[in-house]
């Protein structure tokens, strides 16, 4: 996440949530990388935080009071979690392409080739990684503050496929 360190324009940061203290990424995952079931998450969003800077510390202004007696604090500024890199794997993906040839001579000036080609033969599913594109920070009045992990409702969900479905094609070529 680090806003701290990219700017105070809060809708440029795309944050890398860590795990909430005491939990590990086994414990987040709900789903595998096999036998997805892509209409539930694969991570609990329960099991992450928003790692917040207190104002008066680590360079964030202290609060302060307007000539209107209101407080004004920064408490939109973040910092980089201590989680790990890569600690999840997104669904495994496979699939079978094939092709077949047939070369035929037809005298010695001419040659018939047929050509099948099946791509995806088995019409396998490959499924994206699940979401992790979290708008955290609201702006109200001018003031950045960041709302709660918990109402972004597809966080973790697979929300879309990657490849193609099966193709096959067929090609006769005559050579001479």
């Amino acid at each position: 996440m680090g806003g701290l360190y990219y700017s105070s324009f809060v809708e440029l940061i795309n944050p890398e949530l860590p795990l909430n203290p005491g939990v590990t990424a086994n414990q987040a995952k709900l789903q595998g990388t096999t036998n997805i079931n892509p209409g539930n998450p694969l991570v609990n969003s329960a099991d992450f935080y928003v790692p917040t800077i207190a104002p008066g510390t680590m360079g964030v202004p202290a609060c302060t009071v307007s000539s209107a007696g209101a407080q004004l604090c920064d408490n939109a500024e973040t910092i980089f979690g201590n989680t790990a890199r890569n600690l999840f794997r997104g669904p495994f993906q496979k699939r079978l392409d094939l092709s077949v040839i047939k070369t035929t001579r037809i005298g010695e000036r001419f040659t018939l080739r047929f050509q099948a080609d099946a791509f995806n033969l088995t019409n396998t599913p490959s499924f994206d990684v699940p979401n992790n594109d979290l708008s955290l920070y609201s702006v109200k009045s001018g003031v950045p503050a960041i709302k709660s992990i918990a109402s972004q409702t597809t966080f973790g969900v697979i929300q879309d496929t990657i490849g193609s479905p099966r193709f096959m094609q067929m090609s006769l070529s005559l050579l001479f």
